[in-house]
């Protein structure tokens, strides 16, 4: 009976993983590149250098404080291209899915949130990426550190999106010395009000891998990433050294998790960051900021070996580097964004307007080309421009209309204007109040909520476990509670303004105004909101359609760490327990265990109530704070035990079909509305 109902299951579900496109690129090659010529070795390497967090004022080049601190990565900067007018989301997820799509967050269906550790969703599959383009043209294509664009099933990892080789962490961050992070679950139900399960698991892959805790032990995530990156640069050296072997360009995506929290830096007592505390009386921001200053000094010092690395091996003059941040900083983790207003998760300046440059001995010789001096580029750049301009560089052409970015190589290297003339910095569902950002020329709107994207989540998730609304109630039930008072709407002159300066108390009142509601500007005024109704009208009601798998996806079930817990047709794997038996390896058995593999017991691994009831332990009230500081706070509790062990309870047969056929039906409306967007 129990294989009856499996054999079902799967009968209806694997349609799924059959009607799923194989992703083809709209991008072609294109011999007329910068490189000139249409040979691999004509080619530039592609280095990027992602920073997690970084705000406006957390580098040496815009802030003097962290000029020592910085002082590597400020050569390699003015040596190169400034990008000052620099913008990217404000928050994680959308930013890193518009680099490697070249395609608006509201464009994907993630403009409202990020993708938390359980949920079954990523980067829709249909979406071609930018390492699938470069290696259509030949390009060896790796990636070290953050993912954070889906990992429910294994054709969302990276090295299944166009990446050759990956190894990093597929969650949105955790303990860099640990390397464990955690998700939290919150069971649906009144009995569980307020009530939140967390999820630790270890978070290092390489590919679809775990990697042994033992493998890197005590080491920070800087070093980890920083030395595989030195392993392939070393490999890449070698083969263009060996006369048998022909050279291949490389794109490598390199990308940090600092300086994301928690603030965890090596000890160094001749850190230049030691005096950071004597320059304020905030004592706990000042803590922070010391912590922020080390691990900048980190990845200063990586970028460092990175170039020391590339020049030896003969690869510094053909190599393109990009640095960036995907977001503004937190104030209260360190950081800093002056002199922008604002910070992560917000429209203002400080939450999208972040460090950005282009360098490299590629960069130099197109300096030299076009006979421009190294100098800050005041040029609009979008961070979906980095994905046409590389494509651009690398002699790839993309069919116009199918990305949002625009390539900005000859308006850069010529110090010219910008190639855009506005950005679509967010547009929110109808579900997240739809606001966001628009800049057009020098001006920009912010179409405010009266409450932000997370509070809204939290809510929406506290009405889930009241009772099973479907999108159309939820939807109602939260513009009654939360959306009835309009949010604030403002209109700045950014060139004039960049720190959206509302205090009026300056000669030109453009750089010290709201200008929305003076009746001087209704004209401006009126262009924006025009422009914005635009893009409204095209964004479906919700984007975001509340599934969470929570349980089914606990590292405790795969050997402890955080992996792919639903099978390529969408089936989650916990589901297995159907059959009582699984040959599953992550779930049968840790991938680092010697002998034969055995089946295993489901009901055993899943526990019991009486497991459910001693072990499950849970936070109530505890307000916006992240997954890792939730579960630094249990482990410092006596007794804490893993909250893993509710599987029994949820995967009892009745429950795990009504999910299953749920997350069928979800899935096919999202792919539904993904066709009508925009």
């Amino acid at each position: 009976m129990v294989m009856m109902k499996r054999a079902l299951l799967l009968a209806g579900l694997v349609s799924i993983g059959a009607d799923a496109k194989k992703a083809t690129s709209a991008a072609s090659f294109d011999g007329n590149h910068p490189g000139d010529g249409d040979a691999n070795s004509t080619k530039p390497n592609l280095l990027m250098l992602y920073v997690d967090d970084m705000g406006y004022g957390d580098i040496g080049y815009n802030n003097q404080e962290l000029s020592k601190a910085s002082r590597h990565l400020n050569k390699l900067a003015n040596g190169g291209i400034i990008l000052d007018q620099f913008y990217t989301s404000p928050t994680c997820t959308a930013s890193r899915a518009s680099l490697l799509t070249g395609r608006y967050p509201a464009r994907l269906g993630l403009q409202d949130s990020v993708i938390h550790s359980t949920e079954p969703r990523g980067v829709p599959l249909e979406e071609v990426m930018l390492p699938q383009k470069l290696s259509e043209a030949g390009y060896k294509t790796v990636a070290f550190g953050k993912w954070h664009l889906g990992f429910h099933q294994a054709q969302y990892l990276p090295h299944r999106r166009g990446f050759d080789d990956f190894y990093g962490i597929l969650t949105g961050g955790g303990d860099h010395f640990a390397h464990l992070s955690t998700g939290s679950f919150e069971m649906r139900g009144p009995e569980y009000k307020s009530t939140k399960y967390l999820y630790t698991g270890y978070n290092l892959v390489h590919n679809d891998e775990p990697v042994p805790d033992e493998e890197v032990e005590g080491m920070h995530s800087t070093d980890i990433y920083t030395g595989k990156a030195l392993e392939f640069l070393d490999a890449a050296a070698a083969a263009i050294r060996d006369p048998k072997t022909e050279a291949q360009p490389w794109f490598m995506y390199l990308a940090y998790q600092a300086i994301h929290s928690p603030m965890q830096t090596v000890s160094n007592e001749d850190s230049s960051c030691n005096s950071i505390q004597r320059k304020t009386k905030d004592r706990a921001f000042a803590s922070m900021r010391k912590k922020l200053c080390g691990m900048l000094e980190m990845v200063d010092d990586s970028a460092h070996k990175l170039v020391s690395a590339l020049k030896a091996g003969d690869m510094w003059d053909n190599t393109l580097m990009v640095f960036l941040s995907d977001n503004g900083g937190i104030i209260r983790h360190g950081s800093s964004n002056s002199p922008l207003r604002g910070e992560k998760g917000e429209y203002y300046e400080g939450g999208i307007r972040v460090p950005g440059f282009f360098s490299g001995g590629f960069v130099e010789r197109e300096l030299l080309r076009t006979g421009t001096e190294p100098y800050t580029s005041k040029a609009l750049f979008h961070v979906t421009d980095i994905h046409a301009t590389m494509l651009k560089v690398a002699g790839v052409h993309a069919d116009p209309g199918e990305i949002d970015g625009v390539d900005q190589w000859d308006a850069i290297v010529e110090a010219k204007d910008s190639a855009r003339g506005s950005i679509l910095h967010n547009i929110n569902s109808d579900l997240f109040g739809n606001a966001g950002a628009l800049r057009h020329g020098d001006y920009k709107l912010i179409v405010e909520s009266r409450v932000s994207e997370s509070e809204i989540y939290s809510y929406g998730q506290s009405m889930l476990q009241d009772s099973d609304w479907d999108m159309s109630e939820l939807s109602q039930v939260i513009h009654q509670k939360l959306l009835r008072t309009p949010g604030q709407y403002c209109l700045y002159n950014v060139v004039k303004n960049p720190s959206e300066d509302e205090s009026g108390d300056c000669a030109d009142f453009e750089g010290c105004t709201n200008l929305y509601y003076n009746e001087d500007f209704a004209a401006k005024r009126d262009e924006m909101l025009a422009l914005w109704a635009d893009y409204v009208a095209d964004v479906p009601s919700s984007t975001e359609e509340w599934v969470d798998d929570g349980p089914l996806a606990d590292p405790a079930h795969f050997g402890g760490y955080w992996t792919p817990w639903r099978d390529e047709s969408g089936i989650p794997y916990a589901i297995y327990a159907l059959a009582d038996e699984t040959h599953h390896l992550t779930l049968a058995q840790h991938p680092g265990q010697k002998g034969e593999q055995e089946k295993v017991d489901m009901s055993e691994a899943l526990g019991s109530d009486g497991q459910l009831a001693a072990g499950a332990k849970a936070l109530k009230g505890e307000g916006d704070i992240t997954e890792d500081e939730e579960r630094r706070r249990l482990e410092s509790s006596a007794g804490a035990a893993s909250a893993g062990v509710m599987q029994s309870a949820i995967c009892l047969v009745g429950g795990v079909v009504a999910g299953v056929l749920g997350t069928v039906a979800t899935t096919r409306r999202q792919e539904q509305r993904r066709r009508g967007l925009f």
